[in-house]
């Protein structure tokens, strides 16, 4: 528990090596284009060329297992790991395609425009991963579609939540942690309330596997609530203005928003 930031430390300089390689592929082909006629040595170019075919498959097999492996767990590091190896499938690729074309047309100069784009897309995913690495290292919130999920789940649960506020979300390595501030109706004893949150942590995580869910219960105050199941008397109410009751969230518009109620 709280060593998750790790894991994407370790996929932020994971990342940032691949990112390096791109940079050399880059300096090699410009080198290879303006600094003068390129040459090239027909002497073991077959033999090469089958090797890095197969140093390629082996690569593309093993960085499929690991991005699948990545995908199951959520894993940043094992995923800039599978970008590793697959930065060398590229590479190889980009040799080989560059060969065959130079001794189809001709043109030395191809195998350096090939290595420069075979860079371009090594570019692009380290880059994604360097971006996702760091969101997590700073705790930026969960994508928007899957905070826009979690405020469904409670929603869903308009019979016995009455309202919800200061939803924060963050990641820390494969784990999400989802904090919240729950408001029940007043009548509520402690066991339904726990079993509320309880049903509710079950879903959320049932939905997001590897979840963290802190939710702290808050009682409403309003006397004569239509949002409130229980003690609804009043036909229409304001429950943002006078359910939660707490000082600390007055002022402030509230993260959450009005879970609908309907008067018995």
């Amino acid at each position: 528990f709280g060593h998750g930031k790790y894991e994407s430390l370790s996929g932020l300089i994971e990342a940032i090596l691949i990112l390096a390689a791109a940079v050399m592929i880059i300096i090699e082909a410009l080198r290879s284009l303006f600094g003068g006629e390129p040459t090239l040595y027909m002497e073991g170019l077959w033999s090469g060329m089958a090797v890095m075919l197969l140093s390629a498959v082996v690569n593309l097999f093993v960085s499929s297992r690991l991005m699948a492996a990545a995908k199951k767990t959520e894993s940043i590091a094992l995923e800039s790991d599978a970008w590793h190896l697959r930065t060398d499938v590229y590479t190889s690729l980009g040799v080989v395609a560059g060969l065959l074309l130079i001794l189809l047309t001709g043109l030395v100069v191809l195998d350096a425009i090939i290595a420069l784009a075979v860079a371009v897309i090594i570019l692009r995913a380290a880059f994604g991963l360097i971006r996702r690495s760091f969101q997590d290292l700073v705790d930026q919130s969960l994508p928007v579609e899957e905070e826009e999920r979690i405020r469904e789940i409670i929603s869903g649960h308009c019979t016995d939540v009455i309202d919800f506020h200061r939803l924060r979300t963050r990641r820390s390595g494969p784990n999400r942690f989802v904090d919240l501030h729950l408001i029940v109706p007043r009548t509520a004893t402690l066991e339904e309330a726990y079993g509320i949150v309880k049903h509710l942590e079950d879903d959320i995580r049932h939905e997001f596997p590897r979840t963290n869910v802190t939710i702290r219960v808050q009682p409403c105050t309003g006397e004569d609530c239509s949002a409130c199941g229980v003690l609804a008397t009043c036909p229409e109410c304001d429950h943002h203005s006078h359910a939660s009751g707490d000082p600390e969230i007055e002022g402030q518009g509230g993260s959450g928003k009005s879970v609908p109620k309907t008067a018995p």
